[in-house]
């Protein structure tokens, strides 16, 4: 019995060599996926900016400078005084009265000068109290002599009175400049800068700028005047 369950055994294929191979449900264990290690990312180089080329500068055009406006000669007197007594009828005396009536009153400066001397008002209010007074002023007419009226311009004092040697029938207006406000009181020389006019006093005594007033050496007279 024992020998026929063993040849039994042996004819028969084993159960494990003939069994067929079945593959396991989950399949193959798949080998882990690596993540590839990231190359490092390189910041991309900016390329330089270039700076941009100022515009030029364009100088600004200066605006167009206004010429100075020069004044208007306004009336004038000219009058050359000669050693010795002038007579209050001759030229000296007649356009000096002349130019006084010519005056306007609105004049903007008045210069006086004689013998080196010269005295200015530019002051356009007082030059025009001054021209206004030397036109319209009754000193000078009549027997009367003496101060009258005094402006100051520009530190210094225009005097004006009458100062005459008869016949009183013909206006004789002092004007004395850049001194005191004596009228007709003395013979006392002008400073450097001091006029005395006397052209219709009727003697030798006629004024004169920077030196002698009575007998005074032949020089000639100015005013000018702007408007």
């Amino acid at each position: 019995m024992k020998l026929l369950i063993a040849l039994a055994l042996a004819a028969a294929p084993s159960a494990l060599a003939m069994a067929p191979y079945v593959p396991d449900d989950e399949g193959p264990t798949a080998a882990p996926t690596l993540d590839p290690t990231a190359a490092p990312t390189k910041d991309p180089t900016p390329a330089p900016t270039k700076e941009p080329t100022p515009a030029p500068t364009k100088e600004p055009t200066p605006a167009p400078t206004k010429a100075p406006v020069a004044p208007i000669p306004g009336p004038s007197w000219t009058s050359l005084m000669t050693s010795g007594t002038i007579p209050n009828t001759g030229s000296q005396c007649t356009s000096y009265n002349t130019w006084r009536a010519s005056l306007t009153g609105a004049e903007t400066s008045i210069t006086a000068s004689a013998n080196g001397a010269t005295v200015t008002c530019d002051d356009p209010v007082k030059a025009a109290e001054i021209t206004t007074y030397i036109r319209d002023a009754s000193a000078g007419t009549g027997p009367s002599i003496g101060f009258d009226q005094a402006i100051t311009c520009g530190g210094f004092t225009w005097a004006f009175g009458s100062c005459k040697e008869g016949p009183f029938t013909i206006p004789s207006l002092e004007i004395h400049a850049a001194g005191s406000t004596g009228i007709c009181d003395s013979c006392i020389p002008a400073g450097p800068a001091e006029i005395t006019m006397r052209p219709c006093i009727n003697n030798a005594n006629w004024g004169g700028g920077n030196g002698p007033i009575c007998g005074a050496p032949t020089q000639t007279f100015v005013i000018t005047t702007t408007l």
